[in-house]
């Protein structure tokens, strides 16, 4: 059952785990750098908790579908950031997003074209359903870290 799409489970389950990953340590970083960035590092703990649950719901998905034998890892999409500056940081972020989504609709195209609609009802619902706020909020606190580091070549404190 459901092995027409078990390769795009993989792929949206490793970056699901991967988006956790990363944006737990972005938001950490944000919370310990500046008070004016706390507000971007509470929004991408809260974010990466999101993903985490996602994570967990596609295994769920996986063992009901019984697909957990073909838990074989998938190459990740995107390198590891190197977290060297807030800005490269939050342009990965934005990346990582834009790619998890792709990957959730190339998995949802794939299970309704195998005649699997209810998954792809199940994945809109839990994965997707406020995905494009999501980057554009990223966008914005990404505007606010560029602001801030325009102040800060300005000689001004934040």
């Amino acid at each position: 059952m459901f092995f027409g799409i078990w390769k795009e489970i993989e792929d949206v389950k490793s970056l699901q785990f991967q988006a956790f990953h990363t944006y737990s340590s972005l938001g950490l970083k944000l919370l310990e750098d500046a008070d004016a960035l706390e507000e971007a590092g509470l929004f991408f703990c809260e974010l990466s908790e999101e993903k985490l649950e996602g994570y967990f719901y596609l295994i769920e998905l996986q063992k009901c579908c019984s697909l957990c034998f073909f838990n074989e890892p998938s190459e990740p999409y995107l390198d590891k950031p190197s977290w060297k500056g807030l800005q490269e940081d939050m342009e990965f972020a934005v990346e990582l997003e834009k790619r998890l989504k792709l990957a959730v609709w190339i998995l949802c195209h794939n299970a309704f074209m195998c005649g699997y609609s209810e998954v792809c009802d199940l994945l809109m619902n839990h994965l997707m359903e406020k995905e494009e706020e999501v980057v554009e909020q990223m966008e914005a606190h990404m505007g606010t870290v560029r602001n801030l580091a325009a102040q800060q070549e300005q000689g001004q404190h934040f």
